[in-house]
């Protein structure tokens, strides 16, 4: 997200047709599994984190690739290794409690409601990459793909750059920064190979 953004902010070069690799919630198996490959070929991806998840693994220890988390230490080693960049995907609202689907705001909630509980739980996992990494995420991650309009200018507000959906498609980025918002994604789902994935993408 960094070299996109400076591409769009500050006119950096990318490389002739560039894709990002993504993955969300911060699972501890891209360590394991996804990290390798990336080192392999010489690639770099993102992940959105839950801080609540990585923050109960920190204070368990677990790091099983079946069900665990990354932990705070894994974040760290793998900011310094270059290998992956981190972006925030809510601190405690990847979830369908209260009503609420992941960050969407509810039909009868009030904006500025709405405005202080996804903006208190979005700075309080920035708050803790400061403590953590001394590192802050550019990049706003909506859990499940559920957007609200009334989420972009608090977005925006908090100073994220750009965010992320889980709407299949293409983005055309141009030098308007609007472009960086709600960029669109291609989700490979389980039981399809890669090769059929992307066949399906070419068609």
């Amino acid at each position: 997200m960094s070299d996109l953004i400076g591409y769009v902010y500050d006119d950096i070069p990318l490389p002739q047709k560039p894709v990002m690799i993504t993955f969300d919630d911060g699972h501890y198996n891209n360590l394991g599994y996804a990290v390798p490959l990336l080192k392999k070929y010489h690639m770099k991806a993102v992940i959105s984190i839950v801080g609540k998840y990585t923050d109960t693994f920190s204070e368990t220890d677990e790091a099983n690739l079946n069900y665990s988390y990354l932990r705070w230490k894994d974040i760290i080693a793998l900011m310094n290794s270059g290998t992956i960049e981190f972006q925030n995907h809510t601190y405690n609202l990847h979830s369908t409690s209260n009503g609420r689907i992941g960050c969407s705001k509810k039909s009868y909630e009030a904006t500025e409601t709405y405005t202080n509980i996804l903006s208190t739980d979005i700075l309080a996992l920035q708050q803790k990459f400061q403590e953590n990494t001394s590192y802050t995420p550019t990049t706003f991650t909506y859990p499940f793909g559920s957007i609200s309009k009334a989420s972009f200018p608090i977005i925006k507000n908090l100073g994220f750059k750009a965010s992320l959906s889980c709407t299949s498609g293409v983005n055309t980025i141009t030098k308007d920064p609007n472009c960086l918002y709600c960029l669109k994604r291609n989700n490979r789902p389980n039981g399809i190979s890669t090769q059929n994935f992307f066949k399906k993408l070419l068609k």
